[in-house]
């Protein structure tokens, strides 16, 4: 039976949807990079992001004991230039070109970043629930994602047809390590 859902709520970066059917609501959080940052340009994200690698990002980490099941996943946006903060301190940047700031890899961040979330979820004495670990995925959108892209494929890929560039196994991989870790 397919069911449909219900909006219930929405409001910037969380949407609630209530299926009536089966009595259940799903929660999506949209957390640019899984922990705390700020955009350097209102209302236009081809500027760089600042983001906190050890703040929880509390649109999501704070309402983590309501839940059942946490799902995260995050991905293409730390292709972009990205300003990294550590300990309230300008640690550097990734793809970016300026003076006197230190150039970090893209698994450096992303590692970080999982690294935070799974602390949050971890840390939480109040969430009894499970969590799943959507891993990268190469990209699969035909033309441009922010220009009306669109995935247009209607099963999944064949492990013949999967073709993983070098930045979507590094992203992978620093994922899988920051999963595996025993220290949160």
């Amino acid at each position: 039976m397919v069911a449909t859902p219900v909006l219930v709520a929405e409001k910037f970066g969380k949407k609630v949807y209530w299926f009536i059917d089966h009595n259940f609501n799903l929660s999506i959080s949209w957390s640019v990079y899984l922990v705390h940052s700020e955009a350097t340009a209102i209302d236009d994200y081809s500027y760089p992001f600042n983001i906190v690698l050890e703040g929880f990002d509390l649109l999501w980490t704070n309402i983590i004991a309501e839940f059942d099941y946490i799902i995260i996943s995050s991905g293409r946006w730390f292709t972009r230039s990205t300003y990294l903060y550590l300990n309230r301190t300008l640690l550097g940047c990734l793809n970016c070109n300026y003076l006197n700031v230190t150039l970090y890899p893209i698994s450096f961040a992303y590692g970080h970043t999982f690294r935070t979330a799974f602390r949050a979820i971890n840390s939480d004495n109040n969430f009894s629930g499970t969590t799943f670990l959507r891993t990268f995925s190469p990209s699969h959108f035909d033309g441009a994602w922010n220009k009306g892209g669109d995935c247009l494929k209607t099963e999944p890929l064949k492990r013949e047809e999967m073709r993983m560039e070098d930045t979507d196994k590094e992203m992978y991989a620093a994922q899988l390590q920051e999963l595996l870790r025993r220290e949160y």
